[in-house]
């Protein structure tokens, strides 16, 4: 009889703590659910910023090129000549 009652008892919490734990199972996809839901709003708006990012930087790239192009075209000569200039120009002369 004893054997049985034991028997019994384990059914009984096995069953309970199965509930359980199928409850808690649950809970967790649901508030995993939601986490994941909240991930991909925010990986939404990252990428439309990522996304104007680079359209701005392949806007800006050709300028910044032709500037470097531009730069490179100089001689200490250039240079040398604009500091001769008798009327100086604020902006210029900070440049220098």
């Amino acid at each position: 009889m004893k054997g049985q009652s034991l028997l019994f008892q384990f059914s009984f919490y096995f069953r309970k703590i199965t509930h359980i734990a199928a409850v808690v199972w649950c809970c967790c996809v649901k508030v995993v659910a939601a986490d994941e839901a909240v991930a991909n709003e925010a990986a939404a708006a990252a990428q439309a910023i990522k996304d104007e990012c680079e359209n701005d930087l392949a806007e800006a790239i050709p300028a910044l090129d032709a500037a470097i192009s531009a730069l490179n075209t100089l001689k200490p000569a250039d240079i040398t000549e604009v500091r001769a200039m008798k009327v100086s120009h604020t902006r210029l002369s900070s440049a220098l």
